[in-house]
């Protein structure tokens, strides 16, 4: 009984080890026209608008769309042991395996993220300080920021850049730094609960209006940055047919262009506007 049963399990094992090999298998270009449909992953608090613009994407290739939100913003950027390590060279899980062929999720181009992933970019932006419409008048420089409380997403690039600012020029009096969602970021600095949140430009315009907060850009801080779509390193045919999309997106009156005006600005305008910041 006993070698049958080891025989058993043995062969058990084998059978789900050469399952689980047979899932995990990231998909080309090629493969996805194969089985005609795209696998896209949602995170953040603009997920909604994040699946419209990847649908134009499924669309354009001419296959259908399947769309998985992601439980945090975090998990993009998953190791296989579900942990983000910054300093290493990895793709991340979701898109090795084949559960995501790619990320539509405005994310910022950093140098730990390139490390991981591919970026086409749509536009640029810079990060703002968000403040309630009360406390205005005392948010004018960075300085103002010492020894306040943040709330912010966390492993954004709002988060590294507090964090670094702690190490270095807020030394004396770090900021508090409390973690969560974005949009939980904004509501918190809204009720008075923290003191201020930072965002991208670009979503300032928009999720203030849209969500009803009495806040208000205090200030730029951080480099002008680079704002796009993430896929696998390898996935050269994809990322090209995902720079194609973005040069016909980019004109008035597209279907980005509407997706956009409906959160309050569209992107042309968008464009227009950051490019007259930049060169002033």
């Amino acid at each position: 009984m006993k070698p049958g049963r080891n025989i058993s399990n043995a062969a058990l094992l084998l059978l789900l080890f050469l399952a689980k090999n047979d899932i995990a298998e990231a998909r080309s270009l090629e493969e996805i026209k194969k089985t005609d449909e795209i696998r896209l992953c949602l995170a953040g608090s603009g997920y909604q608008y994040y699946k419209k613009m990847g649908m134009v994407f499924a669309e354009w290739l001419d296959v259908n769309a399947v769309v998985r939100r992601l439980d945090s913003w975090d998990q993009q950027f998953y190791n296989n042991d579900g942990v983000t390590i910054k300093a290493a060279a990895y793709t991340p899980y979701l898109l090795e395996s084949g559960e995501c062929d790619f990320y539509p999720n405005d994310l910022v181009v950093t140098d730990w993220r390139k490390k991981k992933l591919a970026f086409v970019v749509l536009y640029q932006s810079r990060m703002v300080v968000l403040v309630h419409n009360d406390e205005q008048s005392r948010f004018t420089t960075e300085n103002d920021l010492k020894g306040k409380t943040a709330a912010i997403m966390k492993n954004t690039t709002y988060h590294s850049w507090l964090k670094e600012q702690n190490r270095t020029v807020f030394t004396d009096n770090p900021v508090k730094i409390r973690c969560m969602k974005s949009s939980a970021a904004r509501k918190l600095v809204h009720e008075k609960m923290a003191d201020f949140t930072i965002t991208n430009l670009n979503i300032a315009f928009t999720t203030i209006k849209e969500e009803q907060l009495h806040l208000k850009v205090a200030f730029p801080v951080g480099p002008v940055t680079e704002v796009g779509w993430a896929f696998r390193q390898e996935d050269h045919d994809l990322q090209k047919a995902a720079h194609e999309l973005f040069n016909r997106q980019r004109t008035k009156n597209s279907q980005f262009d509407d997706i956009w005006k409906e959160r309050g600005v569209s992107l042309s305008d968008y464009m227009l506007f950051l490019s007259n910041v930049l060169s002033d």
